[in-house]
């Protein structure tokens, strides 16, 4: 029973689920008893289908049944089971595949226990604002993170404070994969998971070396999340730390995300309300050869690959250092927001984050943006970049995107966009094939040897550049090898001329106009007396934010 994933690597197996380049084989009602059951050579592990041995002697004497309530209570009978201690959580993580719903009654310190975390989540958990704090997971294996697999299931109003998280592949500060429900019986997978409110805060996230050529999935939020999933308000702050330490003829580091490694999702996903600092460093330090190209790619501050969904009020902050020690090693479609996008929309997002490529240690840089380094099939509008990119030889890039077949607009961009040597390399684009209107480059771009393809807004141009302009400030002699995609201005003109109902242009550089919040706030209404026809006072609604035009 089984459901494709994106991967072509071979994945650890665990105790009695397999996770391999293929599939992911689905359980039901089957776990072993962790104290007599060995894994990588150990006991008391915690897998897909983990058991205590009391709860494995219940659940066999009980004609294989798990009864939840006979380990944890619901004090208020609201239907949640309470989990307020480390014990407690330790239980909650062996029956999470129940789909049962549970709720934190308080703060909950893990720094006494390791490699306690929840394999399989696919109920509610409910955290009430309240903090789990020094989850400790490390080991072989792929799918670490507090919650390994969650499937249909949901995580609100939670903080995970101080993290720190190593596994093989696709693993998270909060989960390591993130999907919907397969049913066998129509071969689809049906839903998502929904992750509101949470918090990942000083989080430390990295990998063990998993004996093969390709690393890959890594993100503090999720390393993989897919189908029908949604995720609100969510604020994560840490490190990412990628090493490949293969030694070989190539390598390759793929979809490193601060919030998320890959996500392919639906159409109408949605992904709000996201605020990220995050450092992601990503290294190769074995040795490689010269005679065949190692990559890095996918990556980014936000989210390494996005697939679908509508992406809307990011904040993405932090940082993307690339460095390697021998062979011939390249960085590919590396961005702010997104290291490389398809069919995505977004909004009203921002990206501080630079982008640096470490000395000599990378030889090129194909597709970089502050932003985004490739836009494909997108509608990117509203946004902005201000974080600097620096490297040695950029092909296809620029401050905000490194090559766009989207449509990007009201966007700018304004961090410093450094090459020795380039080649389709622009200050706002390095190659468009889209439509780019009323979008501005404010920052300034250097590049030292241009190889053809150079301009302050856009490298190459095979699409449209309308309304949009570079700062002649910034860039006074900036070579321009298309004259017609790249027309300079002022930089008080180019932002006297913004949308104001977009941007804030009273600062030093010009901020977004956030959408309005509404907040609808009603009235208590006893109609236990009211008679047909009589009338009700009708409920007090009360506005806070921008007042509605109509």
């Amino acid at each position: 029973i089984t459901t494709p994933l994106y991967y072509n690597a071979l994945y650890n197996m665990g105790s009695i689920s397999s996770y391999n380049s293929m599939y992911l084989v689905e359980l039901e009602n089957s776990y072993y008893d962790m104290s007599t059951t060995q894994i990588n050579g150990s006991y008391n592990v915690y897998s897909t289908g983990v058991l205590s041995s009391s709860i494995f002697s219940d659940w066999k004497s009980n004609s294989k049944v798990l009864n939840v309530g006979d380990y944890l209570s619901d004090a208020d009978s609201d239907g949640y089971f309470d989990v307020s201690t480390a014990e407690e959580f330790g239980i909650m993580a062996q029956l999470g595949s129940t789909g049962s719903s549970f709720e934190l009654t308080s703060d909950i310190d893990m720094s006494s226990y390791t490699n306690v975390y929840i394999p399989v989540f696919t109920g509610i958990l409910e955290g009430n604002d309240h903090t789990v704090s020094y989850l400790s997971i490390t080991g072989a294996n792929n799918l670490h993170g507090m919650i390994g697999m969650l499937l249909s299931g949901t995580v609100k109003n939670l903080t995970l404070e101080s993290p720190v998280v190593s596994g093989t592949d696709t693993s998270g500060g909060l989960a390591g994969y993130v999907s919907g429900t397969y049913d066998h019986d129509l071969n689809t997978v049906s839903g998502g998971s929904t992750i509101s409110k949470v918090t990942v805060t000083n989080a430390i996230l990295s990998n063990i070396s998993n004996g093969t050529n390709t690393l890959q999935g890594f993100g503090l939020l999720a390393g993989a999340i897919f189908n029908a999933t949604n995720i609100s308000d969510a604020d994560v702050s840490g490190t990412v730390t990628a090493i490949s330490d293969y030694s070989g003829n190539f390598a390759y580091i793929n979809y490193i995300g601060g919030v998320a490694g890959y996500v392919k999702v639906f159409s109408d996903s949605v992904f709000s309300g996201i605020t990220s600092d995050v450092d992601v460093s990503l290294s190769m330090t074995g040795t490689l050869s010269t005679s065949f190209t190692s990559s890095i790619q996918s990556a980014s501050a936000g989210f390494g690959y996005a697939d679908s969904g509508t992406y809307e009020d990011l904040d993405i902050g932090g940082s993307v250092l690339l460095s390697g020690s021998s062979g011939t090693i390249n960085g590919r479609m590396i961005g702010g927001v997104f290291g490389s996008t398809n069919a995505v929309t977004v909004s009203q997002s921002v990206s501080t984050a630079s982008i640096e490529f470490h000395n000599d240690d990378i030889d090129q840089g194909y597709y970089i943006g502050g932003f985004a380094g490739t836009a494909t099939n997108s509608d990117i509008s509203e946004s902005y970049s201000s974080g600097d990119i620096t490297l040695t030889y950029g092909v296809l890039a620029g401050g905000f995107v490194g090559m766009s077949s989207s449509t990007i607009t009201n966007a700018y961009a304004s961090g410093d966009v450094t090459f020795s040597q380039g080649s389709q390399t622009g200050g706002f684009v390095g190659s468009n094939s889209g439509t780019i209107q009323d979008s501005y480059y404010l920052g300034t771009y250097s590049v030292d040897h241009p190889a053809g393809g150079a301009g302050g807004f856009a490298g190459v141009n095979s699409g449209t550049i309308t309304d949009s302009y570079y700062s002649t400030d910034t860039n006074p002699t900036v070579t321009n090898d298309d004259a017609a995609s790249n027309v300079g201005d002022t930089s008080a003109n180019i932002i006297a001329a913004m949308d104001t109902d977009i941007w804030d242009t009273s600062t030093a550089m010009p901020t977004l106009i956030k959408a309005p919040v509404i907040t609808y706030v009603f009235s208590a209404v006893d109609l236990s007396s009211v008679v047909m026809g009589s009338g009700i006072s009708l409920p007090t609604a009360v506005f806070t934010g921008e007042t509605p035009a109509d």
